[in-house]
């Protein structure tokens, strides 16, 4: 079961650095609710997806991640690991901004395959590179 959320975050994290919203949502549920740092709640894969695609227009993404550890429980999964988060401005010479911190999710099994249900991002720092 780890290396089937395994194989699924590293989907993920792929689609985020590729500028990919498409392969993005196709991790998380169709109900899934994403808490970014200093934001409101987005819910819903298609709201998500918007979200995204204004993202990706405006930065190149670079996410990574380490330390992850997952919990197990029946058809549920909680995972959490440290991140960083550098966004290169995609239309202007700034400095790239970046965030890092710790994120929680809450993966749950949805006909047969680990999709991400909740996103919680505890970013512990923002800064320009």
């Amino acid at each position: 079961m780890e290396a089937e959320i395994a194989s699924v975050r590293e989907v993920w994290v792929e689609a985020l650095n590729k500028g990919s919203a498409e392969e993005f949502v196709r991790c998380i549920t169709e109900d899934a609710v994403w808490l970014p740092p200093y934001g409101e709640a987005i819910e819903g894969r298609g709201a998500i997806a918007r979200w995204l695609e204004l993202l990706f227009e405006q930065f190149r993404y670079e996410f990574i991640i380490s330390d992850e550890r997952v919990r197990l429980v029946g058809r549920w999964a909680v995972e959490d690991a440290h991140f960083r988060s550098i966004l290169h401005p995609r239309k202007s010479p700034d400095e790239p901004l970046i965030h890092q911190g710790r994120y929680i999710l809450l993966w749950r099994r949805v006909a047969n395959e680990w999709r991400i249900e909740r996103y919680i991002d505890q970013t512990e720092a923002s800064s320009t590179a």
